[in-house]
């Protein structure tokens, strides 16, 4: 069953990550942060360097450019990408969740789970990559969702080439995004599939277009190793020190957060990821996004099948086959927090159609209710947070 298209919900998103901004940027923090990689990080913004593998030029270049605007202190303008880069996360977000859930109030619904999260609101205020990957993992699911509804034949429709890049950029600023590709897949295979067979020719430019972003990450990186600068991970200078760089093969390898891998049995690492997910998106969120996912089940969507299947290979699968989950310690968990946000997105979209699930007569009345809830349980929340 495919949800009705929704009222166009774009003044309703530009609110949503207007206020996000404001809120997120003005709690951002003014100087260093020894959490995580974040020092290293805002050098490598300012100088335009080469941080840890896979050296992440896409973010590098881009918070390079932030800590050049005239406003504030050069730190400051590098923690606060995450600030615009979440912003622009809920704005996406929001039109997601009307996509699915045929419901502009839902979307709102999506936006407030996300924004209000204990972990992705403290990633807003610090430096780190993970910003710009959950805001191209949105992307990805709202122009997939798009694409799975946009009309067959014809030329090739504007939101395939723009799922394409997307997917390119994706791909080339965090290897992870590849763990969300059986759910996006469930979803563009088809359409794209049927481009190219009505034209066969297609298929180089699609490709192209995939190709073009990873292309240009390396070429950044060679740029900026090319400077010398500190810090220069991996002494990029040739092609098989790239290979290295981005093959994270002197950090650990493909499968590890860190060169420090953490012992663990997988039973393990599930229960502390579970630990830290539940308890950043709260009580509402999780019986909303459970509600809408088992009534998707008993309606055999697709589409809600394909945005689960993305929270599992990003949130389950991801904890089950990473080293850095371990059961015990503190410590250990407040460093694995960064890396529970990306299955956050989904899980958001999960909320909509929880929040759109609703009798027909009471829909609107119990989005706002919904949505009220989550705003009110999320402030509670986070209202500490620094």
């Amino acid at each position: 069953m495919r949800a009705h298209q929704p009222e166009r919900p774009r003044a309703l998103a530009a609110g949503v990550a207007a206020v996000a901004l404001v809120g997120y940027g003005a709690r951002a923090c003014p100087t260093a942060y020894v959490g995580g990689d974040s020092n290293e990080l805002v050098a490598a913004a300012v100088a335009w360097g080469v941080p840890h593998a896979p050296g992440y030029p896409l973010w590098t270049a881009l918070a390079h450019l932030a800590s050049r605007l005239p406003l504030g202190e050069p730190t400051w303008r590098v923690h606060a990408t995450s600030a615009a880069l979440h912003a622009a996360t809920l704005f996406v977000v929001t039109l997601a969740g009307a996509e699915l859930a045929g419901s502009a109030v839902a979307g709102l619904a999506a936006a407030a789970a996300l924004g209000l999260s204990r972990t992705f609101f403290l990633g807003s205020l610090y430096a780190e990559v993970f910003p710009l990957h959950d805001l191209l993992l949105a992307a990805s699911l709202w122009l997939a969702l798009r694409l799975a509804r946009a009309p067959r034949g014809g030329g090739v429709p504007p939101v395939a080439w723009a799922f394409v890049v997307v997917a390119g950029v994706a791909s080339a600023h965090h290897q992870t995004i590849a763990l969300a590709a059986p759910g996006l897949a469930l979803l563009v295979v088809a359409p794209l599939l049927a481009l190219v067979r009505a034209r066969p020719a297609r298929l180089a430019g699609l490709a192209a277009a995939f190709v073009a972003p990873v292309a240009l990450a390396a070429a950044l990186v060679v740029v900026a190793a090319s400077r010398h600068p500190v810090p220069s991970f991996g002494d990029v200078h040739d092609l098989a020190s790239l290979a290295r760089l981005a093959t994270r093969a002197d950090y650990g390898g493909l499968l590890r957060a860190s060169r420090h891998g953490v012992e663990g049995h997988h039973a393990a690492r599930l229960v502390a990821w579970t630990s830290l997910f539940a308890s950043s998106v709260g009580v509402v969120a999780s019986l909303l996004g459970a509600w809408g996912l088992a009534r998707s089940a008993l309606e055999r969507r697709l589409d809600v099948a394909a945005v689960a299947l993305v929270w599992l290979g990003t949130g389950p699968a991801f904890a089950v086959v990473n080293w850095l989950f371990a059961a015990e310690g503190e410590e250990r968990l407040a460093f694995a927090e960064r890396f529970v946000a990306a299955p956050h997105v989904p899980f958001a979209l999960l909320v909509a159609v929880g929040v759109a699930s609703a009798p027909a007569r009471a829909k609107v009345a119990a989005g706002w209710l919904a949505t009220a809830a989550l705003v009110v349980a999320g402030l509670a929340a986070v209202r500490g947070l620094d």
